[in-house]
């Protein structure tokens, strides 16, 4: 989990192949997450988004074969489509659900 006071941007590569990571909460200071920052995360299965997400870099959930919810706690009027960089087809295949 990542408090919402840790602004920014998630660096390239920060938990690439962290086999034991299952779940993942982004707190609101998050803006976007690094090129392959999640890469590899091979039992991830849950993404959680405090707030919408600004840019998701090439790679970033790339191979993460069991990602497949991703949970955003804010409203879906409010919440901009982030800009997706290529490789991440287990970010864009997983189900959505709006809290």
């Amino acid at each position: 989990t990542f408090p919402d006071s840790l602004e920014g941007t998630l660096q390239n590569r920060m938990f690439n192949n962290c086999s034991s990571l299952k779940k993942v909460t982004l707190g609101r200071g998050i803006q976007g997450i690094g090129t392959y920052a999640f890469s590899m995360c091979t039992a991830l299965e849950t993404l959680v988004k405090e707030s919408p997400i600004a840019t998701i870099g090439d790679g970033a959930f790339y191979e993460c074969k069991h990602l497949k919810k991703i949970v955003c706690h804010f409203d879906e009027s409010t919440g901009m489509d982030p800009e997706v960089g290529s490789e991440n087809d287990p970010y864009n295949s997983a189900k959505v659900k709006y809290n």
